[in-house]
């Protein structure tokens, strides 16, 4: 019933962030989940077949099919299921670890490494007035002026 699943999910939340099932299963907003390296490091690496790079990802937990489709979409290339980990085709290593940031499906990474891997905020150009531009014009001519 509603009420029981609300409480295990309010007590998977109270439990360090993790859904109901414990570490490494999937949280309410994605089906899926990755898990980071035993050195608490992204489990993204390229790995080189026949002649062509591909980017591996690791510790893919949940449903990894979902995740696949995601990552594909968001990336504009191909990839498969293969032995429980999931490669997409190219070296893709910089926009999947963003993506797994983004998406906010990383357990077991370091906080430092996330913050880093994020994708960053473009800062809007500070607009110029017309005075100071005008002032500006007027500083430079006064410079090139001889009394």
């Amino acid at each position: 019933d509603s009420a029981t699943l609300a409480n295990s999910v309010l007590k998977g939340l109270f439990a360090g962030g993790e859904s109901a099932g414990g570490p490494g299963t999937a949280s309410p907003q994605t089906p899926y989940r990755v898990g980071g390296t035993k050195k608490a490091s992204f489990p993204v690496q390229i790995e080189t077949r026949r002649g062509k790079k591909v980017t591996m990802i690791r510790n893919v937990t949940g449903d990894s099919e979902i995740f696949l489709r995601e990552l594909k979409e968001a990336l504009g290339c191909g990839g498969v299921l293969r032995d429980g980990d999931v490669e997409v085709q190219g070296d893709h290593e910089k926009r999947v670890t963003a993506f797994l940031v983004r998406k906010g499906c990383l357990s077991g990474v370091a906080s430092s490494l996330k913050a880093s891997a994020a994708p960053k905020k473009a800062q809007p150009k500070a607009a110029k007035s017309i005075k100071a531009l005008d002032d500006k014009a007027r500083a430079q001519r006064g410079r090139g002026k001889r009394p």
